[in-house]
């Protein structure tokens, strides 16, 4: 699909919220199949630097509209910035057992 909260979090290097999932132009094919599928509705993504050259993201989702705020997004946040640092998901990242799991929402940084 190539698009949502969590990849543009990865590439943008920052936070991406959604109160409502339905009516957000951002991602359309993303925001359809989550609907569809889940019934997902709110979503905020973070990004995580897991090593120089491998990124991925922390991500909550929600079925209720506008379920997350100001403060969620700073705890978020701090939990993300934990759990990139954390030996399980370098770990979990490395092993070959569960890297198909572990890939997802990963992408190597842009080249600079």
């Amino acid at each position: 699909m190539g698009e949502g909260p969590c990849l543009d979090a990865i590439r943008e290097h920052d936070v991406f919220q959604t109160d409502n999932l339905a009516n957000d132009a951002r991602w359309p094919d993303f925001a359809r199949r989550a609907a569809e599928e889940t019934g997902v509705a709110s979503v905020l993504a973070f990004r995580l630097f897991i090593e120089a050259d491998r990124m991925g993201a922390f991500n909550l989702f929600s079925r209720d509209t506008a379920a997350f705020d100001a403060e969620d997004r700073a705890v978020g946040s701090i939990f993300a910035a934990h759990a990139a640092r954390t030996p399980i998901l370098h770990s979990v990242v490395q092993s070959p057992g569960t890297q198909r799991v572990a890939s997802v929402g990963q992408r190597r940084p842009p080249a600079r």
